[in-house]
């Protein structure tokens, strides 16, 4: 098998700025778009609300449902190759929407985005699992630090642009054939897994992995309480203080704290613990209390307060489990490990918004929304002891797969 210190000599500090610039830039370029996008096919398209948010659905849940399948193309066909695919589905997805009139071509274009983002999502962190054998597991922080980078300045320039949004769907289009132009202007790196073997033999694996399983189902809750930021909680500080400014001062305050602390304070402690599942139980505690801290502290303090624990909690949680999933994997199947670790991001999405709304309602007719932030934060909790439990041990290195191992030398190259 090709040792690691070859493919580490090949891969240096330009390859790994490059490829979390493309990070950088793609997720800009998708959330130009995103926040925004209900709004934009309710107001200038003239769709009923129910099936613009349909539309997003289909984008969502087609981008984040299919990354098992492509993290297993990524595998299979070299992660550049689908870095490059996506980011083409993108570009025309995002352009075609400027053309879309009616219902079926916005959703054909929405889901043609989804499978664009499905395509070069796992991809790029299989790309800087690759770099970890050099640089070790900063590179999931950078690559984190690089997403919610985007997440902030993207918006911004929405906002901006929103009066003439097909501007906007244009610019978003362009920067994701900047992102592919720039990915392939990376170097091939050797590809770790051997292209014969297939899919069902690839998601047999993944499926098999009891440490992989339990970290997927167990993210769910992570992402059962992340989605409340941007639903229940928006709608908390909207009805408590009659405003909307506070709305973009929480989200502001989550971008800020995640972008200065993040690399400077995670990346040192990743390189001091034996497995990423101590730190995942760590910030998953932390995101607890910042739900119990809701019910505690009431007003202002209490979301200032809220923002900063939750903030705490998904600076370390989001690079941790992609550091986790990785760590589970054999060389060979990286992609596939950290397409299959995404769809506790579907799941935990869908049920978040479903049982949020539910029982924010709940709590609106009871005078309060204690429940709705108690019930999180014990989700929050429980999520940390199964992680502290069941994941809190470094893995053993897992071998290759049967009778598939990489001959040294051989020409695998993308």
């Amino acid at each position: 098998m090709c040792g690691s210190s070859g493919l580490a000599r090949r891969l240096g500090h330009r390859d790994l700025i490059l490829a979390t610039l493309v990070i950088g830039l793609s997720t800009t370029a998708t959330f130009m778009i995103l926040p925004l996008l209900a709004i934009f096919l309710v107001d200038s398209r003239g769709m009923p609300v129910q099936l613009a948010g349909l539309s997003i659905t289909t984008l969502v849940l087609t981008q984040r449902g299919g990354s098992f399948i492509s993290g297993i193309a990524s595998d299979r066909y070299s992660p550049r190759r689908m870095m490059v695919l996506g980011f083409a589905l993108c570009a025309l997805g995002y352009g075609a929407l400027t053309m879309a009139g009616g219902v079926p071509l916005v959703m054909v274009a929405m889901a043609i985005a989804g499978v664009g983002g499905a395509l070069f999502l796992p991809a790029s962190k299989a790309v800087l699992a690759q770099y970890s054998e050099k640089f070790g597991r900063k590179v999931f922080v950078l690559r984190t630090t690089a997403t919610n980078a985007g997440a902030s300045v993207g918006p911004l320039l929405g906002g901006v642009l929103y009066r003439e949004f097909d501007v906007a769907l244009g610019i978003s289009s362009a920067l994701f054939l900047v992102c592919l132009s720039l990915c392939a202007s990376l170097r091939p790196v050797r590809r770790l897994g051997d292209s014969s073997l297939g899919v069902f033999e690839r998601a047999s694996a993944v499926l098999k992995n009891r440490r992989m399983i339990v970290l997927m189902t167990t993210s769910v809750g992570f992402w059962i309480c992340f989605s409340q930021f941007t639903l229940t909680v928006p709608l908390y500080a909207s009805e408590s203080f009659d405003t909307k400014g506070m709305v973009g001062l929480l989200t502001t305050l989550n971008a800020v704290v995640i972008i200065a602390l993040q690399y400077p304070l995670l990346a040192p402690t990743m390189k001091r613990v034996d497995s990423m599942g101590r730190l995942l139980g760590v910030g998953m505690a932390i995101m607890a209390v910042a739900f119990f801290a809701l019910v505690w502290v009431r007003g202002t303090p209490g979301l200032l307060l809220f923002t900063v624990l939750f903030s705490l909690a998904e600076l370390v949680v989001a690079p941790c489990l992609d550091a986790a999933a990785q760590e589970a994997a054999p060389r060979e199947q990286q992609a596939a490990y950290l397409g299959f670790i995404s769809v506790g991001w579907a799941v935990g999405a869908v049920a978040g918004n479903l049982i949020g709304i539910e029982l924010f309602s709940i709590g609106g007719a009871l005078g309060g929304h204690a429940v709705s932030w108690l019930f999180c934060g014990a989700v929050a909790l429980t999520s940390a002891c199964v992680f502290a439990m069941c994941c809190g041990t470094k893995p053993q290195q897992l071998a290759a797969l049967p009778g598939r191992s990489i001959r040294k030398g051989a020409n695998n190259h993308d």
